[in-house]
C-alpha cells in the first residue's frame, strides 16, 4: 500500500516553479516571514476560478480589523511543498486526511494552546464542530460552520409530465415510469435523454430512496457505523440503478460530463430530468437561460423518493470543511495574533454579516431585526463568500440573498436526512484512500452499467476489503467516530 506523500525542504525548490500565480497578482511571500504584513487566506473551491477584485471593501474592512493586509489567494498546486517551503497561505482549505499527513511532517500549527483565545469563533462554529478538528487529542484544524443539508436534488421537466398526464414522481417506481415515458413518447426534443447528471453522485437520492447512503459513504444503520460498499442494504439500490441503465434511461455521458455542462444541456432541452443543486437551476441567470432555450420549460423539484418498503432520505454531510494553519506562524506572533483576530471577528455578528452580505448601507440595510439586500449586493457580492473562513449561518444567508428561491432551499432543508460521516475520518497510516476510492468507484460504475455482473458483488467486496484493506479503514473510522460520540 502507498503511504501519504512525504515532502521536505530539499524537495521544495523544484516544486516551487509549479506553484500558480496568486489571485489579485500578489507575489509569493513567506507565511512566517517577520517582514510580511500580509495575512494570506485561501478559501479554495470556486474562489480559485474567480477574479476577486483587489482592492475590495470586504478585504479592506478585514485588514482594518486585524491590522494586516488581508488577501485571498488561489490554492497552490502542491500544498505540501508550499508548506515545507514557507509559501503556503496563512489559512488554507484542506481535508482531514491531508491535515493528518501534514501534521506527521510537523507542517501544521497546533491550535490547542490558543483555543481559549478563540472564544467568539468557537461560539459561532460551536464546540461540537470545532472538536471534529482534533487529531490525536490536539486541535489541528480550523472548522467552517457547516451547511447541514444538501443543495442537491432531482429536477424534472414538469411540462413534459403534464403533456403525458403523469404526476410528479414520489417513488422509485414513479420515477422509472416517468423516465420510460420520456424515452418512448419523446415529449420534448427527439434526442433528449431521460436522465442526466455529473458522475456517480447523481444517484445519491436514488440510494437515499432505499434509506442508505452512496457506496463510499459512512453512515449509521441500526446504531452502528456502516459503509455503503459493505452494507447489505446497498445492493438493492444498486440493482435499481442498473435497471435504469439497462433500459437506456441514463445519459451515456453522465460519468464524464461536468456539473455545469450537464446543467446547461438539461436547460437546453437535452434531458428530461437531472440531479443537481437548486442553485444550479433556480438562480435568475439559469432560469433566464432555460426560458431562452426552452420557452415552455417548467423545471420542478422532486421531493425525496421512497422505494417499496423504505422511507426515503437525503444523504447529507453535516460537518464543516477543515482548514489548516502553517506551523511557522508559531514563530510569528504578530501574524498569529492577526489570524486569531480574523477568526474571532468572523464569529461576531458584524464580521459574519460583512462576509455574507457586504457593507451595511451599501450592500444591505437593517430594518429592526431584518436584513434586507440592496441592489449592490447582487451587483458586487459574487465574491464575498471567499472570505467566509469561519463559514456562515446558512439559513440566515439564504433568507437574505435568495428570498425569491425560498421554496427550493427550504425544501432542501426540510427533507429527512441521513447523516454521513466520512469527512470526519482520517485514514489509518498506510491506507491509500486514493487507490481504494478509485477501485471502488470504478467497479461500482461497472456494476451500474452492467459491464460487471452483479453476481460478482461478493467477489468485489473481497477484493476491496482484502487487497485494498478497506475493512481496516472502516474499523478505524468506527473508532474515530466513537471518540466523537457518533453515531448519536
Amino acid at each position: 500500500m502507498s503511504t501519504p506523500f512525504q515532502v521536505n525542504r530539499r524537495q521544495v525548490l523544484g516544486a516551487m516553479a509549479a506553484l500558480p500565480l496568486l489571485a489579485g497578482g500578489c507575489s509569493l511571500v513567506s507565511g512566517g516571514g517577520s517582514n510580511d504584513n500580509v495575512l494570506r487566506t485561501n478559501y479554495a473551491g470556486s474562489a480559485d476560478t474567480m477574479q476577486i477584485p483587489s482592492p475590495n471593501p470586504i478585504a479592506d474592512k478585514l485588514s482594518e480589523v486585524v491590522g494586516m493586509d488581508v488577501t485571498n489567494e488561489r490554492t497552490p498546486e502542491d500544498m505540501g511543498a508550499a508548506l515545507a517551503g514557507g509559501q503556503a497561505p496563512d489559512i488554507f482549505l484542506s481535508s482531514r486526511s491531508q491535515l493528518r499527513a501534514y501534521d506527521r511532517q510537523g507542517l501544521l500549527l497546533d491550535l490547542t494552546p490558543y483555543r481559549d483565545q478563540l472564544a467568539d469563533y468557537e461560539a459561532f462554529v460551536t464546540t461540537d464542530q470545532l472538536n471534529t478538528g482534533m487529531i490525536d487529542g490536539r486541535l489541528m484544524a480550523v472548522l467552517r460552520k457547516p451547511r447541514e443539508f444538501s443543495y442537491g436534488g432531482l429536477w424534472i421537466r414538469g411540462d413534459w409530465l403534464d403533456k403525458l398526464g403523469l404526476d410528479l414522481p414520489k417513488t422509485t417506481e414513479d420515477f422509472a415510469e416517468a423516465m420510460k415515458a420520456f424515452r418512448d413518447e419523446k415529449p420534448g426534443r427527439s434526442d433528449a435523454v431521460p436522465f442526466t447528471g455529473s458522475g456517480a453522485g447523481a444517484f445519491s437520492m436514488l440510494y437515499g430512496a432505499f434509506g442508505v447512503g452512496s457506496p463510499d459513504d459512512l453512515y449509521a444503520n441500526g446504531g452502528e457505523i456502516v459503509d455503503g460498499y459493505n452494507d447489505p442494504a446497498n445492493l438493492e439500490p444498486l440493482e435499481y440503478i442498473h435497471s435504469l441503465f439497462a433500459e437506456k434511461l441514463i445519459d451515456p455521458d453522465l460519468f464524464s460530463v461536468k456539473t455545469a455542462d450537464a446543467r446547461d444541456r438539461a436547460l437546453q432541452g437535452s434531458a428530461g430530468a437531472i440531479y443537481t443543486g437548486w442553485d444550479q437551476m433556480k438562480k435568475p441567470e439559469y432560469v433566464e437561460a432555460a426560458k431562452k432555450a426552452q420557452p415552455d420549460s417548467d423545471w420542478r423539484m422532486i421531493d425525496v423518493l421512497s422505494a417499496p418498503g423504505h422511507e426515503g432520505v437525503m444523504p447529507s454531510d453535516a460537518y464543516g470543511a477543515v482548514q489548516g494553519i502553517p506551523a511557522e506562524l508559531a514563530d510569528n506572533e504578530e501574524k498569529l495574533n492577526a489570524t486569531i483576530k480574523l477568526l474571532n471577528y468572523l464569529g461576531t455578528e458584524e464580521g459574519s454579516r460583512l462576509v455574507m452580505f457586504g457593507i451595511e448601507g451599501t450592500h444591505y440595510e437593517v430594518d429592526g431585526d431584518s436584513v434586507k439586500a440592496l441592489p449592490a449586493m447582487d451587483e458586487e457580492g459574487a465574491y464575498f463568500f471567499a472570505y467566509q473562513m469561519a463559514g456562515r449561518d446558512e439559513e440566515f444567508y439564504l433568507d437574505v440573498k435568495f428570498d425569491a428561491q425560498r421554496e427550493y432551499w427550504k425544501a432542501c432543508m426540510e427533507r429527512e436526512r441521513l447523516a454521513t460521516y466520512q469527512t470526519l475520518v482520517t485514514p489509518p497510516e498506510g491506507f491509500s484512500t486514493a487507490d481504494a476510492n478509485r477501485f471502488g468507484s470504478e467497479q461500482t460504475v461497472l456494476f451500474m452499467t452492467g459491464e460487471r455482473n452483479l453476481n460478482e458483488y461478493p467477489k468485489f467486496l473481497d477484493e476491496l476489503n482484502s487487497q485494498f484493506d478497506y475493512s481496516t479503514y472502516v474499523d478505524s473510522a468506527r473508532e474515530q467516530l466513537a471518540e466523537l460520540g457518533l453515531p448519536e
